[in-house]
């Protein structure tokens, strides 16, 4: 069986992309990165209830492994797909691919 580190290094290009893809056209600006702790224990809240935006953005920054919960809004089915489709037409309607 595969140690978490080794799942991670095996699906860690999809996550990015994934992530990438949810940060098209944002411009990110990162204060008090030189904070975040390399080792030990952190706690990191995100402030943007019901959004991946601070799950995409924390992914990209923090140089080290973190791991999330979230409400259920996040695991909920239905919320989530609408979510991710408000999202996608929201940013990708320019491109011409949703009508």
């Amino acid at each position: 069986m595969a140690t978490f580190e080794e799942e991670y290094k095996r699906i860690e290009p999809i996550i990015k992309a994934l992530t990438n893809l949810s940060l098209l056209g944002k411009k990110v600006v990162i204060r008090g990165k030189e904070n975040f702790i390399k080792k030990g224990p952190n706690i990191i809240i995100g402030n943007h209830v019901g959004t991946f935006k601070d799950i995409a953005t924390l992914s990209r920054i923090v140089p080290r492994h973190i791991f999330f919960t979230a409400n259920r809004m996040l695991f909920d089915k239905d919320e989530c797909t609408r979510l991710i489709r408000d999202h996608l037409i929201k940013h990708l309607k320019n491109f011409g691919l949703f009508v």
